[in-house]
């Protein structure tokens, strides 16, 4: 929803191509650690007013402030933004990066008017007035951004779950005859009642998510059910520190062991894609020749490996290990269940463990304070309190291929050295970093460098398997 009413400096298209937003031109200055971007003329925010470099400043700024938007790493090395000329800017970062990426990022690089402040009755000068005034203005429904759509505050209720979208008439990219003009949109949390309203005709567009048993009843209403690439997957993450699954050897065998196209087939009916390596499929710099494991698993080659990792009879002696999940995906769980059945073999059993995602997360390590999502040091990984393995939903707040190894696999920096973040396989290899390190700052500067880059990346993850993808999943959605 609040990608139609608030727009970005750059996009990312599904192949991996920066283009034009709020921003027309864009180019690093020096050795990138700083990039000029020439803004749009002609764009008014939703109050009227135009749009330049103030706004520009004003969003970014704040937005840091607040921390970071949806994801701290998106920002990370921000050091500051500043106004050349009224349609001239100047973003900075404590080193290089690839910042067109960085600013194409939904949620933590939105643009908005600086006159929020005066809609809001804040002071510009009081940090703690903004972060929670601004917060309290956003969440009564309010907007001011340059999108085709303004959101309706009287129609639309953040507790009652109903938005409404009308059409913002001076958008900048104009309109044509039959596109629409109003969008409801309604939270309706029991999939049950959607997929009925669906075959009734109730609604012309919905998500199905996980649910995609429901896709026989769909088509059969007559239904369209579409479906469309993302860069979300479903990580396996082994707790490399403890006792067997700290040798890569035991890692290799149980991934080698590893059916991952029945579990595309059985947990997600088939709208996945495997894939192999560290990167995504259609990231930039993906390697669809990275080392990896079979679709359909190998027992007695993951035997031979635990063999070779001094375990007579290519079996463990007989362990149990905890498998954290978030109950907001179940499909989670049937991938745990298969996972029993190819591992117990192996001489190991999962002991399936559903938590709220908040509370997988405090699971994994982020016990600081009443704060869960404040990820405390590698070391609990040593505790009895952690997790052995875990499965993880994700997808990169930016879709730099740099950002999602970093975020699961790295030894995270400044302001987070040495600490878990989202690394829930607690994995603190810092060749592995400083990898990823090079591979970002080449992005910059040697482009041309960054195919053996990720070569070098792929290789040593596979060696290691901190952990591994199940599945790139897919998107669904029914039109009417």
């Amino acid at each position: 929803m609040a990608q139609q009413s608030y727009e970005t400096l750059t996009y990312l298209t599904p192949n991996g191509t920066v283009i034009a937003g709020l921003a027309t031109a864009w180019a690093p200055v020096g050795n990138g650690s700083t990039w000029a971007y020439t803004l749009r003329q002609g764009v008014t925010f939703h109050d009227g007013t135009p749009f330049n470099a103030t706004d520009v400043v004003f969003s970014i700024t704040n937005t840091v402030l607040w921390g970071g938007g949806d994801a701290p790493d998106v920002w990370d090395v921000f050091k500051s933004a500043t106004v050349v000329s009224p349609y001239v800017v100047d973003i900075t970062f404590t080193e290089p990066v690839y910042a067109p990426i960085i600013t194409s990022a939904a949620y933590s690089a939105f643009i908005f008017s600086h006159n929020i402040l005066k809609y809001a009755g804040l002071s510009p000068t009081n940090s703690s007035s903004l972060t929670f005034g601004l917060h309290s203005w956003f969440n009564a429904n309010h907007d001011d951004g340059s999108g085709p759509y303004i959101l309706n505050t009287t129609a639309s209720s953040l507790s009652g779950g109903v938005w409404t979208l009308n059409q913002y008439k001076n958008y900048w990219g104009g309109w044509k005859t039959g596109q629409v003009t109003t969008i409801i949109a309604k939270l309706v949390t029991s999939v049950p009642t959607v997929i009925q309203l669906a075959s009734s005709g109730q609604l012309d567009f919905s998500g199905v998510g996980g649910n995609f048993q429901y896709v026989p009843q769909l088509l059969g209403a007559g239904l369209n059910v579409v479906e469309g690439p993302t860069h979300g997957s479903i990580w396996l993450l082994f707790n490399t520190q403890h006792q067997y699954l700290n040798n890569p050897l035991v890692r290799q065998a149980l991934l080698t062991a590893v059916n991952f196209q029945q579990i595309v087939q059985q947990a997600y009916y088939s709208y996945g894609i495997n894939f192999q390596g560290a990167i995504n499929p259609g990231l930039a710099y993906y390697d669809p020749t990275a080392p990896g494991y079979g679709a359909t698993g190998n027992l007695t080659a993951a035997k031979a490996l635990l063999v070779k990792a001094g375990f007579p009879g290519g079996t463990l002696p007989g362990v149990t290990w905890v498998g954290t999940h978030s109950t907001g995906s179940p499909f989670e769980a049937t991938i745990y269940s298969l996972l029993n059945t190819y591992w117990a073999p192996l001489g190991v059993t999962i002991s399936i463990d559903g938590l709220s995602f908040t509370n997988q997360a405090i699971k994994a390590g982020y016990v600081n304070g009443s704060n869960a999502f404040l990820p405390g040091p590698i070391s609990y990984a040593s505790s009895s309190n952690a997790q052995d393995l875990a499965l993880l939903n994700w997808n990169g707040a930016t879709s730099d291929p740099w950002l999602v190894p970093y975020e699961l696999f790295s030894i995270q920096g400044a302001p987070f050295p040495n600490t878990i973040q989202y690394n829930w396989s607690y994995f603190s290899n810092s060749t592995f970093s400083n990898l990823l390190a090079k591979f970002r700052a080449d992005e910059v500067s040697n482009p041309s460098q960054c195919p053996a880059d990720i070569k070098a990346l792929n290789l040593m993850f596979y060696q290691q398997s901190p952990g591994w993808s199940v599945f790139q999943g897919e998107q669904v959605w029914v039109l009417s």
